[in-house]
């Protein structure tokens, strides 16, 4: 055989076990490397016993193959054992002059050592393979007839180094793939977590304004109805200007129950099939008037001072300050009743200052816990601002000073 073919079959050979290697399941690629091994050596074994009195060669070289192809079997278990193994078939079949026939187990038993061996295996066989190959390639250059074996010399320097070479690419990319494959799964995680996140701080957000909106018309309501309870057999006229407050106020809360719920229907038609009412603008302190009316509707004295000029506001600023003063004046209809509240709206250069004072005492102690002031305290933390609610000093009421960022 030319050394142009056997570099050709030995080159052929690494590539078809490193694709071989990645398409089929690590047992199915044991035993094609068998296969392979055993399948190559039939030619060479044709053409030992062609020759006149070669049978005790013939004898040798079978008694030789099962050593230099059965451990390939192990090769991804124990390459180390197997590659030991395979030197010493290379030896027994160079010292009775066939070691073509363990040049196809040695390629793959090389392979197998840079592709699934430990680093140490992997370094030393890299090493050992550079060193033969350069010192063969040495010998063949001074002198390609010195008698060194050329079947063992043409597998040496070429075979030998594509073969690890080839086993060193397979296991760089099944590294990759496997580093590949655990960014996918850790960033699956996090989309998951990430999204769990936002899932929570929409309902917190959702949970939120349904306390304020339904807090503070509610209890507006409520104290509507009582008080047109209280007038209608004395003053019918005073009672009816009240269900005429209870109704807008209960349209109102319609309105922004449907605003914030609208995302949730997103695409959802009313019924026959027609488009759904549209959606009230979110609350600011644009509306600053109208919620005054409507908190004095129910019977509370607001006293309202508006210091600099209305500037335009960060929309969360504008909603959260809106809130914090809605929930202020719901607080002050449910926990002080007939009392003054005192409103502040401050436009200052770096910040807006709302304060919502009141004189009234509260029943059974201050009111220093509870989800209204928590949501406010949420609200205007979110914002970047600052919150304080508490007595008022030196006198009987209470106190919600917000301050946040321009």
């Amino acid at each position: 055989m030319t050394t142009y073919g056997l570099v050709m079959r030995t080159g052929r050979l690494a590539q078809l076990a490193a694709t071989f290697s990645g398409r089929v399941t690590a047992r199915e690629g044991d035993w094609l490397a068998f296969a392979a091994t055993l399948a190559l050596a039939v030619p060479e074994l044709v053409r030992i016993g062609s020759r006149t009195g070669s049978s005790g060669r013939l004898v040798m070289s079978l008694a030789i193959l099962p050593l230099a192809s059965v451990p390939l079997l192990w090769r991804r278990r124990a390459p180390a054992v197997v590659l030991l193994v395979l030197v010493c078939a290379l030896i027994l079949s160079a010292l009775v002059g066939n070691g073509g026939l363990s040049n196809i187990g040695l390629l793959f038993g090389l392979y197998a050592a840079a592709a699934y061996g430990q680093d140490r295996l992997r370094t030393l066989t890299g090493i050992a393979v550079g060193i033969a190959s350069t010192v063969t390639f040495g010998v063949l250059l001074v002198d390609d007839a010195t008698g060194y074996p050329p079947h063992i010399a043409h597998a040496t320097v070429f075979g030998a180094g594509a073969a690890w070479l080839l086993g060193l690419a397979a296991r760089n990319h099944r590294t990759a793939v496997a580093q590949l494959q655990q960014q996918a799964s850790r960033l699956e995680r996090d989309r998951e977590e990430h999204a769990l996140r936002a899932a929570e701080r929409e309902r917190i957000r959702i949970a939120r304004e349904l306390h304020d909106i339904v807090t503070h018309h509610v209890s507006a309501i409520a104290v509507q109805a009582g008080a047109a309870h209280s007038t209608s057999r004395h003053r019918p006229e005073r009672a009816l200007e009240t269900l005429a407050v209870i109704e807008r106020t209960a349209r109102t809360t319609l309105s922004e129950l449907r605003t914030l719920l609208g995302v949730l229907r997103t695409g959802e038609v009313g019924e026959a099939g027609t488009p759904p009412a549209p959606l009230r603008p979110r609350p600011s302190l644009a509306a600053l008037d109208e919620l005054i009316a409507d908190t004095r509707a129910s019977g509370a004295t607001v006293e309202v001072q508006v210091r600099g000029l209305p500037a335009v506001l960060d929309p969360v600023i504008d909603l959260s300050a809106y809130r914090v003063l809605q929930e202020a004046l719901t607080n002050v209809i449910k926990h002080a009743p007939g009392a003054t509240a005192s409103v502040l709206i401050d436009y200052l250069p770096d910040q807006l200052q709302v304060i919502v004072a009141d004189d009234g005492q509260r029943p059974g102690g201050t009111e220093t816990t509870g989800y209204g002031l928590l949501g406010m305290r949420e609200r205007v933390h979110v914002a970047g601002g600052q919150f304080h609610a508490g007595p008022v000093a030196g006198h009987a009421g209470f106190e919600v000073r917000a301050r946040f960022p321009r």
